[in-house]
Parts: C-alpha cells; structure tokens; sequence
C-alpha cells in the first residue's frame, strides 16, 4: 500500500473530473461531503474542477460549488428504494450518463476521479476513455463480502457482487480509507496502486473542547438507513434514563427510517426527552456534539466513520459496535476516546452511555488528547496533499 508523500502541489493546474452520482447536501452522508469538500479544496488550489453527478436541484437552483463546474449527467429520481436499498435502475442511468460524458470529453481531463459505489459509472468510464492519456482512480471506502450482499440483496446479491468484482479488475489505481477495505480490496483480487487516504476529511474539523455536560445527553449522527441502526437509539435512552432520569437524546438525521425513529420515541413516551430535528449542520451541528455525553453510533456498517472524528474534535466520546463490516472502530479506542461494545444489544449500549457518564472529563480529556494526535495528519489540507500527489506522480 502507498501513502504518497505529502507537500505543497502549485506548479502545474491540472483538470480534475470527480464523478459521483450524489452531492452534499442535496446528498447526506460521510463520503457525499468528502467529495464535494475536495471538490472545493482542490479548486481552491488553482485546479479546473469539473463534478459530474445526477441532477438533485430544481430548475433555476442550479448548485453554486466555488469554483468548480457542477455537470448533471442524469436525471432527478430517488437513489433509496421504501426500505432504504440503492436503486439499481437510477444507478443504470447515472453510469449511462458517465459513459455519454466521458465519450464526449475524452480528452478534456488530466485526471477522472471516480466513487466506486453505485459501480456502474466505473467500466463507463474506462470503456469511454479507453486508450486516452487520462490518469483514472477510483475510491473505495467500502468493499463488501459476498455474505453481505447476499444478507443486503438476497439472491440478487450475487449480481451486485460480481459487478463488484468487475469494477476492482477494471481499478487501475484505489484510493482507500481504512485498513479493513485496504485488506478486503486486496481480497478481491486488485493488483493496482493501492493508496490510502489518511481520512475522508470533508472540511477542516478543528479542535474545539467541550467540558462534561451538567446533564446527560446522547447524540445520534447519520443517515437514517438500516445499517446505521438509527432505531435503537431511542430504546437505548430509554434504558438509560431507568438508570440517569435526566438523560437526554438528540438524533440528528434523515432518511427512511426516520418515520420508525419519531414512532419508537412516542412508543416509549420519550416526547418531552428526546428530539430527532432531521438534517442540522454548521453551528447547530457542532453545538450538538460539544453539549453531548457521548455520540451513540451503533452502526453495522461503516467506510471510515467521520462522525467519529467530528465528535472526538469536541472531546465527545464515541460508542461504536464491532462488526465485520465497521471500519470506525479503527478510530475508537475503549477508555481513550470512547468504547466499543461487542454487539447492537441495547443494554450492553446502555451500559457504555451510563459508563462514560461516570468517567466523566477525565475520559474527555483523554479524547481531546487522541485528537490532538491525529488531526495534523488527518486535516483537510494534509488529505488534499495525499490525493495530489497521487494525482501527479501517476503513470498515464
């Protein structure tokens, strides 16, 4: 694995295509903002960037991205199906889009950086720029098993697995975020240039130390889908207040469970004790994360876990669940920055809010100082650096 070295990139403008079927905040999620964050970080450079994507504004609202074109290459439909699965047709399109785009532009970029998932935009883009001397990479956050498509999809799973597999043989060259993905991408069979990025940092998430909250108060952070379990954390605030009466929650998200998140606080008379806003970001997002005990992320699947780092800026300890499939527990450390419990059980979750409540600053103090570690090499600027310099030393 290579982590190309780091520096300041300003000699030569290079012409940069990012291609993702979503952009934040039309968007939510981790690798939404990362893309859209290095979007502007590299235009902010000096760079020509191009964003292809599908279209997800109304007409006359067109995204205004400093400094980088954004480029509709599909149509406005819904990407999640009722219970929260990708559409595969609306992946179709959008990857029928990108092979349009690229055919037409093949030689308007130095550099076509892909997302993975959906796939399909992957063999469009190889296929349509076959044979040019355009430098291709393609991020991987995540790279699933066969079992879990086949748990996800059924007996379609086994489709959506070798599409898979097709798109790492046609990977020349993976960007990475964690050593799980790292290793599983391997697993598959790539025999590229595997680069780790030293995290999918979207914005520049800055020391900001919060004292312990006068009362408990338990944060949810994410999109509100299957995998994120976003559902337990009201049974969980729940148990907790047998135990803390003044306990608190604040769930903060959308998506299609979040009609079952509002049903389970009435069910459990958590009204008056618990909100769940929807999506909130800028200052409200990081009020929310400084006033918290602890971020609850009982996840069952994760790239990375940015929302792990967001609250550690804030001295916030992180509850995560091993899994096969979790790659933020590569970032949380039980008693240093927070706890990782064994499984989703609601009183094993339970527990480890109680816990950190008792362990009080001195587990805050700890998190902050873990941060302190890590931000320098996992800043905005030191990610930009990595992703350039693969950029540049690149073969054609």
């Amino acid at each position: 694995m290579q982590v190309p070295d780091a520096g300041a990139y300003t000699v030569c403008r290079v012409r940069i295509c990012l291609a993702y079927d979503c952009l934040f905040p039309w968007t939510l999620g981790g690798h939404e903002r990362f893309m859209r964050g290095l979007a502007e970080q590299l235009a902010a450079r000096g760079h020509e960037v191009t964003y292809i994507t599908r279209r997800q504004w109304d007409p006359g609202e067109e995204p205004d991205v400093p400094g980088v074109a954004v480029e509709a290459v599909s149509r406005e439909e819904p990407i999640y199906d009722a219970s929260g699965r990708r559409r595969i047709i609306q992946a179709l399109r959008f990857g029928w889009g990108a092979f349009r785009f690229f055919r037409d532009n093949r030689d308007r970029f130095d550099v076509v950086h892909l997302m993975a998932f959906p796939y399909f935009s992957v063999p469009a883009a190889r296929i349509a720029l076959a044979g040019s001397a355009t430098k291709v990479f393609v991020d991987w956050p995540e790279v699933w098993t066969r079992p879990y498509w086949r748990e996800y999809l059924g007996w379609s799973g086994l489709a959506g697995y070798l599409v898979q597999r097709l798109c790492v043989t046609l990977t020349p060259r993976a960007f990475v975020f964690s050593n799980l993905h790292a290793d599983r991408l391997i697993e598959e069979g790539f025999g590229g240039q595997v680069i780790r990025v030293p995290g999918p940092v979207a914005r520049e998430v800055s020391p900001h130390p919060s004292p312990v909250p006068s009362s408990p108060l338990v944060l949810f952070v994410g999109r509100m889908v299957p995998e994120k379990r976003a559902a337990l954390a009201p049974e969980v605030i729940a148990a907790v207040r047998d135990r803390l009466p003044d306990a608190r929650g604040l769930l903060i998200g959308q998506g299609p469970e979040h009609a079952t998140v509002l049903a389970a606080i009435r069910r459990l008379g958590l009204e008056e004790s618990v909100s769940a806003p929807g999506f909130v970001e800028g200052p409200a997002l990081d009020a929310a994360f400084e006033q918290a005990t602890c971020l609850l992320a009982p996840s069952s699947r994760e790239g990375f876990g940015l929302v792990a780092l967001e609250a550690n800026a804030a001295a916030t300890p992180v509850i995560a669940v091993a899994g096969a499939d979790n790659a933020m527990t590569e970032l949380v450390s039980t008693d240093v920055n927070g706890m990782v419990v064994e499984k989703a059980d609601v009183g094993l979750l339970a527990d480890a809010v109680v816990a950190v409540h008792v362990a009080g600053q001195p587990l805050r103090d700890r998190t902050a100082a873990r941060f302190e570690e890590l931000r320098h090499v996992l800043s905005a600027e030191a990610v930009v650096d990595v992703v350039l310099s693969a950029y540049r030393t690149a073969s054609p």
